[in-house]
């Protein structure tokens, strides 16, 4: 009896069970709307993800030669560097951030060219900087011949 007189009290959509959960239908096209949103934002996740991958061995660059002008200062020359040094064991100031580059420098004690070489999906990708501050970018991703 007690139990009759509860449920009279309740609305009915709280007593019935029929109206709850998602159809099939919602379901779907939710994950249709989920899809679409995706298909366009990976790519530009990707593209930004790269872009600052890019951006990471501009400021490499710039670290080391601001390492070289910093030398240049105390000797009144550039450092003597040929393609194959260690950079990284010359100039404990400097440490690259980037691992999808390579790093090298040519120097002369008048002149110098620090050049960052994509590796992986930056393949073919190289960025450069010399002692008058020229910046160029070449077979890049991102960049037609300015850094980005």
């Amino acid at each position: 009896m007690y139990q009759r007189e509860f449920n009279k009290t309740l609305p009915r959509a709280s007593r019935s069970t029929e109206n709850a959960g998602f159809t099939l239908v919602e379901l779907l096209i939710a994950t249709v709307i989920v899809g679409i949103i995706a298909a366009f934002a990976v790519p530009s996740y990707s593209g930004y993800v790269d872009r600052s991958k890019m951006r990471s061995a501009q400021a490499d660059l710039i670290a080391l030669s601001v390492n070289i002008e910093n030398a240049y200062q105390r000797l009144l020359a550039y450092p003597v560097i040929t393609a194959s040094e260690d950079l990284a064991a010359k100039y404990s100031g400097w440490r690259p951030t980037s691992e999808n580059f390579t790093y090298s420098a040519v120097s002369t004690a008048t002149a110098y060219t620090l050049t960052a070489t994509g590796v992986g999906n930056f393949s073919g990708c190289t960025i450069s900087i010399n002692q008058n501050n020229v910046r160029s970018t070449s077979s890049c991703k991102f960049g037609s011949g300015d850094w980005i």
